[in-house]
């Protein structure tokens, strides 16, 4: 009797493991039906010029040479929604840098924004970042996600990689005319921005010198590729 006494408390401590367990995953499955229509806010106020002299990148051509993979990649609309990351999957349709063998073959794309549930807002911290849009097709310059090189890996955590800025600078749509709205923090259109309302759009950009500098970028990166 007495040892049927002392399993009581692992058998609790079982049930709250399992149940956490279950509401962890709830969680991220109602996050991710659920957050289209969240609010969504960027990072407006900062400069390329201030984004490569952070990231030790001198220019478009080290941008590219610091890549670890150059791809023109297209947004599934799969999405795993976590706390602090989106892990989005985007086939690469070509390659112009990096392993050849991932032609055809899908990636994972992480992007750093928190989610707010009780708040139903999200937020990136990276400059003028807006998420990867559904069939949307990008030039997308990318770094291997780091893991310990001890550790062994799932085939998931193999596909990751990430902006090399963690910035909008590194990803270039391709499919739409030039963006011509801006956003500011009092405005109505910041206010309201969610995920469904910003299709089309390129960047979270502050001003027009903002947007004519990030198409400048852009059209100097896929030059140097030879992307027409």
């Amino acid at each position: 009797m007495k040892l049927k006494w002392h399993l009581v408390p692992l058998a609790i401590l079982l049930v709250a493991v399992i149940t956490a367990g279950v509401v962890r995953s709830s969680y991220t499955d109602v996050i991710s039906k659920e957050y289209q229509t969240y609010q969504f806010s960027s990072s407006l106020y900062d400069s390329i010029k201030a984004i490569f002299k952070k990231n030790k990148i001198k220019d478009e051509e080290d941008l590219i040479n610091q890549s670890d993979l150059i791809i023109k990649g297209k947004f599934t609309g799969e999405r795993k929604i976590t706390e602090q990351v989106f892990y989005s999957t985007v086939t690469a349709e070509d390659v112009y840098k990096g392993d050849e063998s991932l032609k055809g073959q899908e990636i994972i794309y992480t992007e750093s924004i928190s989610t707010f549930k009780e708040r139903k807002f999200l937020n990136s911290a990276s400059y003028m970042c807006l998420p990867l849009q559904k069939d949307r097709e990008y030039i997308l310059l990318l770094k291997k996600y780091p893991f310990n090189k001890a550790r062994k890996l799932d085939d998931i955590q193999k596909k990751q990689y990430y902006l090399i800025t963690n910035t909008s600078v590194g990803c270039f749509p391709l499919d739409n005319p030039k963006q011509t709205k801006f956003f500011k923090y009092e405005d109505e259109l910041s206010q309201k921005t969610t995920l469904d309302t910003m299709k089309g759009l390129d960047i979270y950009a502050s001003s027009k010198s903002q947007l004519d500098e990030y198409y400048n970028l852009k059209n100097n990166v896929l030059s140097l590729l030879k992307i027409s």
